[in-house]
């Protein structure tokens, strides 16, 4: 019986799932950007559920959405900009996690 657990325990030493050490997304210099989004959708949600709700005219309601839409697309342009050009990057070339940049193909990343 104890010959079978080991057993069982080395296949799983063995396995190549268990050789990666585990799940693990690669820093990115994009993450700062990706984590503002995070913040402007959350934003978003409230103020469409607070302008929903205290907002009776629907060209003032419509209005301070597509407000705050052009002021978070332009805040995100700006930060994506600002942190590319810190980065380098050139034109044909797409961030890799390592920070890295490889030239992209017609087909995609």
């Amino acid at each position: 019986m104890n010959k079978s657990a080991n057993t069982s325990t080395n296949k799983r030493a063995e396995s190549v799932a268990r050789k990666r050490g585990g799940m693990t997304v690669p820093a990115s210099p994009l993450n700062a950007v990706k984590l503002d989004l995070a913040i402007i959708l959350f934003i978003a949600l409230v103020l469409g559920l607070l302008v929903e709700y205290t907002v009776h005219s629907l060209p003032l309601q419509f209005t301070l959405l597509v407000g705050f839409g052009f002021l978070a697309m332009g805040w995100l342009i700006w930060r994506t900009k600002r942190v590319l050009a810190r980065h380098g990057s050139g034109q044909a070339t797409t961030l890799t996690g390592s920070g890295n940049t490889r030239k992209q193909d017609e087909y995609g990343p």
